[in-house]
């Protein structure tokens, strides 16, 4: 007569091997049936909600820097302008002195 641990053993050992194939038939089941048509939604859901949030976002981005544009103070622009100018301007006069009398000798040589 078989030991009560051997029948024990054999049980349990039917019970997860009973699990185990319920599992492989669920996850065959859902693969052939479940995926497809969830890709499917997932897709025409994810394309159309793109194409949405893609829209909001453009039209939020064109506000705002239309907004930076409209606020910025045009003091700050001039004065940026107006250093730029000068700078551009003193770099010509400074190029146009040093190819008419040469290279300023520096403190060095002299």
């Amino acid at each position: 007569m078989a030991a009560w641990w051997q029948i024990a053993l054999l049980v349990l050992a039917t019970a997860g091997l009973s699990a185990l194939l319920t599992l492989v038939v669920l996850a065959a089941w859902l693969k052939r049936n479940f995926v497809p048509d969830l890709e499917e939604r997932l897709g025409r859901t994810l394309a159309t909600s793109g194409e949405e949030v893609g829209d909001q976002i453009r039209e939020k981005v064109r506000l705002g820097v239309l907004d930076a544009v409209r606020d910025l103070p045009t003091t700050e622009i001039l004065r940026g302008a107006q250093r730029s100018v000068v700078d551009t301007a003193t770099g010509i006069v400074k190029d146009g002195l040093t190819t008419l009398l040469g290279d300023r000798p520096s403190r060095r040589d002299r």
